[in-house]
């Protein structure tokens, strides 16, 4: 059988894997290949695996395998609203719980950084709401180390774009102290972006600079779709 290029191959594992299934218990004849050789063979050869083989992992730029040994973490659940696992890590399983998302079988191989998501940035994912925005509470300015009455004082518009200048906020404390951990919040700031974006009425490039100056940041407008 001659399957096409873009074709699953399938078929072609599950016969691979019934045949292996068959070899792992044979016993060759002298001069032949035992059952477990042809097994081997076959599962290198169709990328299904056995009894005696295994999948590992590889560096894709040294092209040698990861060692080390295997570290079981808990996720919190505020990560699955954005529709991604953060750290792109590599599991076997994912078990779903109340409130923890349980992936096992990660290999110690990322710097150890990358390794121990701080907790403001959890929380804050954690306080963004299903469209995206975020409303202003004690527990967000304090991940800014402002209190909620000074968040509210330096709102540079009318107070019902409240909600729009707590979402700046976010998005611009995330660009501006969580960059090393762009790849866990990205998705979460475009979200926000998003909604920030189709706010009529606000002066988004008013509040942008507000929002650098308040935070002592310099994060660039392009950060929000904006021109300079």
């Amino acid at each position: 059988m001659k399957p096409k290029e873009d074709s699953s191959m399938l078929i072609h594992r599950l016969g691979a894997r019934k045949a292996i299934l068959a070899l792992e218990g044979e016993r060759g004849e002298a001069g032949d290949k035992t059952g477990k050789e042809r097994a081997v063979e076959l599962s290198i050869q169709s990328g299904v695996s056995s009894s005696y083989t295994a999948f590992i992992a590889v560096n894709t730029e040294n092209k040698q395998p990861i060692k080390g040994p295997l570290l079981r973490r808990n996720i919190h659940a505020a990560y699955l609203r954005t529709c991604f696992l953060p750290i792109g890590i590599p599991c076997s399983e994912v078990l779903q719980s109340d409130d923890v998302i349980s992936c096992g079988m990660e290999y110690l191989s990322d710097p150890p950084e990358r390794q121990k998501v701080g907790d403001p940035l959890l929380e804050l994912i954690s306080l963004q709401k299903v469209d995206g925005s975020w409303d202003l509470q004690p527990s967000l300015a304090s991940i800014f180390g402002k209190k909620e009455e000074e968040v509210a004082t330096a709102l540079p518009g009318k107070p019902e774009f409240l909600s729009v200048w707590a979402t700046v906020l976010a998005v611009l404390w995330l660009h501006g102290h969580k960059m090393d951990f762009k790849d866990e919040w990205q998705f979460v700031a475009a979200k926000a972006v998003a909604w920030i974006r189709a706010q009529s009425g606000a002066d988004l490039t008013g509040f942008v600079a507000a929002g650098n100056s308040f935070l002592g940041l310099q994060v660039e407008l392009q950060k929000f779709g904006l021109q300079e």
